[in-house]
C-alpha cells in the first residue's frame, strides 16, 4: 500500500525495532472501548489469539470503557505510533460519533491508521411472538396511531435506536422512542409487551428467537442472513434502499509506519480469512466484511456522512 504522507513525515522517529525491521518485539495490546463479554470484546479475544500465533508475541486485550467508546479511542488516538497499541474500533466509535458528540478528543479520520475492516453486526427487526405478522402489519399499526408506536433501544445514538429511526423516516412514520440501558433490558420489556418492537444484534435475541419467543419481522442487511434464509431483508419486506449494520474494525495510531500497519493487515485478515475464522465469527454473531487499509480508508469517511443526517434527525444527543 501507499505510506501516508504524514507516516513518511514521522518515519525517522520510529524505534530502532521497527528501523531494523524485526517488529514487533514487545507485547501488542488492543484496545477494545467496552466492557468485557459483549461482541466487540469477544472478537478483540479472537483477533488477540490470531495475531499471537501469527506475530509469535503476546498480544492483550485491555477493555476501555466509557464516554460511548471515546475513552478507549483516545487512548490509541494519543499513543506512541509504534504498532504496538491498536484500536478495535465500532461504527458507532468512528462513523456515528462526530455527529453525536458537541466535540471529539480525536479525529476519527486524522488520528487513526486504517488497518482492517473486519466484521458487520447483523439486526434484526423483532416483535413479540403475538405481534404484528409482517412489516406491512407493523407500519399500518405505527400510521394509526402516530407517536404512539413504542419501540426500544440499547440506548440513544446506538445502532438500534438509530435503525428504528432510519426506518421512521424512510416510511414517514413518528414513532416514540424508548432508551434502556443495554438491549438485554429492552428485549425484557418487549418480551413484557411494554414495548412493541425494536432493532435488535443478532446475538442477544437468538435464544428467544430459537424458544419462540421472538417474532423476527426483517433483516436490517442488503441481504439475508444464512441462519434466517426466511426471513426477508428491510428492503425486501417494503422499504426499498434500507440497509443498515454496525461494523468493527482494527487501527493503530496515525502515524504508525506503513510497513507496520501491512504486516498487521495481512496477518489479521489471513486469520479471520480461513473458513474456521468465519466460523468463529458466526459463533459471537458477526459476519466477516474484510477489507484492508486503502479500503477501510475510503470506506470510514462516506460512513461518517452517511451517518450525520441519520443521527441529527434522531435528535440523538450524547449524555
Amino acid at each position: 500500500m501507499r505510506t501516508p504522507r504524514r507516516a513518511l513525515l514521522l518515519a525517522p522517529l520510529a524505534t530502532p525495532a521497527l528501523a531494523q525491521g524485526d517488529w514487533p518485539q514487545r507485547p501488542i495490546r488492543i484496545v477494545v472501548p467496552f466492557p468485557p463479554g459483549g461482541a466487540t470484546d469477544l472478537l478483540g479475544r479472537l483477533v488477540a489469539d490470531g495475531l499471537s500465533t501469527r506475530l509469535r508475541q503476546p498480544v492483550q486485550v485491555e477493555n476501555l470503557a466509557g464516554g460511548g467508546t471515546v475513552v478507549g479511542a483516545r487512548a490509541v488516538a494519543s499513543a506512541a505510533p509504534d504498532g504496538t497499541t491498536l484500536l478495535l474500533a465500532t461504527s458507532t466509535t468512528l462513523a456515528v460519533a462526530p455527529a453525536l458528540h458537541r466535540a471529539l478528543p480525536y479525529d476519527p479520520v486524522r488520528d487513526f491508521a486504517p488497518i482492517a475492516l473486519l466484521a458487520t453486526v447483523p439486526f434484526l427487526l423483532v416483535v413479540r411472538a403475538d405481534g404484528p405478522p409482517d412489516l406491512a402489519a407493523l407500519l399500518a399499526e405505527a400510521r394509526a396511531r402516530p407517536g404512539a408506536l413504542a419501540y426500544g433501544s440499547a440506548g440513544p445514538g446506538t445502532p438500534h435506536h438509530l435503525g428504528m429511526e432510519m426506518l421512521a423516516g424512510m416510511a414517514g412514520l413518528r414513532l416514540n422512542h424508548v432508551p434502556y440501558r443495554g438491549s438485554a433490558a429492552a428485549l425484557t420489556d418487549l418480551l413484557g409487551g411494554r414495548i412493541t418492537a425494536m432493532v435488535v444484534d443478532l446475538a442477544p435475541a437468538l435464544p428467544q428467537l430459537r424458544a419462540g419467543a421472538l417474532r423476527p419481522l426483517a433483516v436490517t442487511t442488503a441481504a439475508r442472513l444464512p441462519d434466517l434464509a426466511d426471513v426477508p431483508t428491510i428492503a425486501e419486506a417494503g422499504l426499498a434502499g434500507y440497509e443498515m449494520g454496525a461494523w468493527q474494525g482494527l487501527l493503530a495510531p496515525s502515524g504508525t509506519p506503513g510497513a507496520v500497519v501491512a504486516r498487521l493487515a495481512a496477518e489479521v485478515l489471513a486469520a479471520l480469512g480461513t473458513p474456521e475464522g468465519t466460523r468463529r465469527l458466526a459463533s459471537i454473531g458477526l459476519a466477516p466484511m474484510l477489507r484492508g487499509p486503502e479500503e477501510f480508508a475510503a470506506f470510514l469517511p462516506a460512513e461518517i456522512a452517511r451517518w450525520a443526517p441519520i443521527v441529527q434527525a434522531s435528535g440523538a444527543r450524547a449524555e
